[in-house]
C-alpha cells in the first residue's frame, strides 16, 4: 500500500525552444513544462501495481498493448474510435498476475487508419491510452 512510484525527468528546454513543438508538452513563459496528453507511449507506475504502455505509437499496420499485473484482478480492454463507438473488447476477464500483451490492429478490423483510444481497466482502476494508426 501507499504510494507508487514517481518517475522524474532531466530535461534541458526553454520557452523559445522549437525543438519540442507540436510534441505533447510546452514550456510556458516562466520555464514550467507542462504535458498535453500523459499517455502516448509513456511507461506508467501506479501504486495498485499496473505497469501499463501502448508502443510503438503511432503505427503502421499494428501495435501492443502491453501491461503488467501484480495479482490476479478482473481486466476489461476495449478500443473505441473517435465518435465513442467501441470497435475491439480485446479482453474481459480474470487475468493472473503477470505480464500480458495483446496485439491490435484497426486494418484488420477493416477499421480506417486514424486515432483510437484504449480503455483498460483492472478491477476498479482505469487508464486510457490515445493511440494512432497511419495509412
Amino acid at each position: 500500500p501507499g504510494l507508487g512510484m514517481v518517475e522524474t525527468y532531466d530535461v534541458s528546454v526553454s520557452a523559445n525552444d522549437t525543438v519540442f513543438e507540436n510534441k505533447d508538452f510546452y514550456v510556458d513563459s516562466t520555464g514550467k513544462i507542462n504535458i498535453v496528453n500523459p499517455t502516448i507511449g509513456i511507461k506508467k507506475q501506479h501504486a495498485q501495481g499496473l505497469n501499463a504502455r501502448v508502443y510503438p505509437n503511432p503505427y503502421l499496420n499494428n501495435t501492443n498493448i502491453a501491461f503488467e499485473i501484480t495479482k490476479a484482478s478482473q481486466v476489461q480492454i476495449e478500443v473505441i474510435n473517435l465518435l465513442s463507438k467501441r470497435v475491439a473488447m480485446l479482453e474481459n476477464k480474470t487475468l493472473s498476475a503477470g505480464k500480458h500483451l495483446y496485439p491490435f490492429s484497426a486494418k484488420a478490423l477493416g477499421e480506417a487508419p486514424g486515432v483510437y483510444f484504449v480503455k483498460l481497466k483492472v478491477n476498479e482502476q482505469m487508464q486510457t491510452f490515445r493511440m494512432v494508426e497511419m495509412e
